[in-house]
């Protein structure tokens, strides 16, 4: 007697329990969930004609690549949760085996169920404060948990990486890149699909991957900039529209400062300075688009935040004309006035921008104060502590943002703005951001609320301070690649600078 199976769905849509539209080579719905179609040939099962009342005995862990006749016929997948579907040879299928991880594509109840209590055990071990960047996308995906193997398996590769570096345990470290090449797989699947390319869990998931090169470093210091372009080409093709409510603008506002960054340091413009996207960036509202800093700020100060990253989107167009200029003077060569009048009037309207948002800030979000330093490296006697480690990196990134800006306006002949003497706050904002290091710097995501603040001011420090940073660094080593010192220059004098050496007065003197 032969067993024939009451679907003609592939094997994956059988045990999922969905419709398979039976498409070949590949049924769309395995596409969209992110795996290999496993095919739809079946193995033909014979059952004695008759009757035999045959003991109960509990199942043994057996060889998915053979029967137990030893025929070597991959068994069909019973819809038990402890085993999975395999892709074999066959007209549907491809023609090698492939074998998924059940902890990373099996799309259960209990697989939500597992992937959140891993985060509230991240909760537990790095508090919720201080990985409040997250927070809101956190709680909201856990919603999204079991739909697609794309955003589940991205998910729980970050979310066990940061979990094995705050306990120090290599083995779940090992696990989170065993599931980052699986989401990396899964993720192409998705990209290549007609529809699924633009899916809200597509961008996620990139989006996660691209967090976790920021933190892991599979290649190298700067290995995230290839995600951080991947996410801004799927963010520019679904367009604005996309991002002005429900769980995408999660996402955007979570994750926009790696595009950001990514264009800064690609010396590219960033494509946020567009209208059509700076009116998205500075929607403040606090309903379902909550975005970085949602619990250090609270909802009446995200319209801070927000025109914080619009005008932050602004600083690569700033950068990318400022650089010709900068080298053609340290070559000696003529530089035209159009160039240096177009770059005096861009930075000038960004450093007022700034100034005004700096007031704006400074009424919602208390001053640092300052505190004797802990670091016996440190060459401060004194350092800044702020309320909230997130509250210090919105300052890092200002100061950093307004080195940049008023180096530029050097280099187009401006001494001074509105009455500030460039001379005097280009050294005093320097100080500031390295005063800030020792707090907003700690805990697992210390590197990413500094690492934007740190690039900068290396550039801005005499030799002695660039050999200090670097030995910060060595810190962040296996913790946060994109602190790594592959990652910044070698340490070398600032040539015909002599504004930096005064706040040189602020450290210790036994140094």
């Amino acid at each position: 007697m032969v067993g024939v199976p009451r679907s003609k769905g592939c094997h994956l849509c059988v045990k999922r329990r969905v419709k398979c539209d039976e498409g070949k080579p590949q049924c769309h719905a395995c596409v969209r969930y992110g795996v290999v179609c496993p095919g739809y040939d079946r193995t033909v099962k014979f059952v004695n004609e008759k009757h035999h009342v045959r003991p109960r005995v509990k199942s043994k862990a057996r060889n998915p690549s053979s029967s137990s006749s030893g025929s070597g016929v991959p068994p069909v997948a019973s819809g038990t949760e402890d085993e999975f579907p395999t892709a074999r040879p066959g007209n549907n299928s491809p023609s090698t085996v492939v074998l998924f991880s059940p902890t990373a594509l099996c799309p259960t109840v209990d697989r939500a169920q597992f992937i959140c209590t891993m985060l509230d055990t991240l909760y537990t071990t790095a508090s919720r404060k201080e990985i409040s960047f997250l927070n809101p996308w956190f709680d909201g995906i856990q919603d999204q948990f079991g739909a697609k193997a794309t955003l589940d398996s991205a998910a729980t590769s970050l979310i066990l990486h940061m979990l094995g570096k705050t306990i120090g345990d290599a083995r779940l470290v090992g696990e989170s890149r065993s599931l980052y090449g699986q989401s990396l797989m899964a993720l192409q699947s998705a990209l290549n699909h007609k529809t699924e390319w633009k899916a809200s869990e597509t961008l996620s998931a990139s989006t996660v991957l691209c967090l976790f090169e920021l933190f892991a470093g599979t290649k190298s210091a700067v290995s995230w900039m290839e995600h951080a372009k991947g996410v801004t080409w799927l963010i520019q093709q679904r367009g604005p529209e996309c991002f002005k409510d429900g769980w995408d603008r999660v996402t955007f506002k979570n994750f926009r400062a790696l595009v950001i960054m990514n264009s800064i340091f690609s010396g590219e413009d960033c494509f946020l300075v567009q209208d059509k996207w700076q009116d998205v960036m500075r929607d403040g509202s606090a309903g379902s688009g909550r975005g970085m800093l949602v619990d250090a700020l609270t909802a009446k100060r995200l319209k801070v935040a927000d025109e914080y990253f619009a005008l932050l989107a602004k600083i690569p167009s700033v950068l990318r004309r400022a650089y010709p200029l900068r080298e053609a003077r340290k070559k000696g060569l003529a530089v035209g006035d159009t160039a240096v009048e177009r770059l005096s009037r861009y930075a000038t309207g960004v450093c007022r921008d700034f100034l005004a948002w700096e007031k704006d800030m400074r009424q919602i979000v208390a001053d640092p104060i300052g505190v004797p330093s802990h670091d016996l490296r440190s060459p401060f006697t004194t350092v800044f502590w702020y309320e909230n480690p997130w509250v210090g990196s919105l300052h890092m990134g200002y100061w950093a943002s307004m080195l940049i800006v008023q180096e530029c306006l050097l280099h187009c002949n401006m001494a001074s703005l509105d009455g500030i003497r460039f001379t005097d706050s280009i050294p005093d904002m320097a100080s500031k951001i390295l005063r800030s290091f020792e707090n907003v710097g700690g805990g697992i995501m210390g590197g990413y609320r500094v690492g934007y603040a740190m690039r900068v001011v290396y550039e801005f420090v005499d030799l002695p301070t660039q050999l200090w940073i670097t030995s910060l660094l060595h810190d962040y080593e296996g913790t946060y690649a994109g602190l790594q010192a592959t990652a910044f220059p070698a340490p070398e004098p600032v040539e015909g600078n002599d504004l930096l050496p005064r706040w040189l007065s602020q450290m210790r003197p036994d140094l």
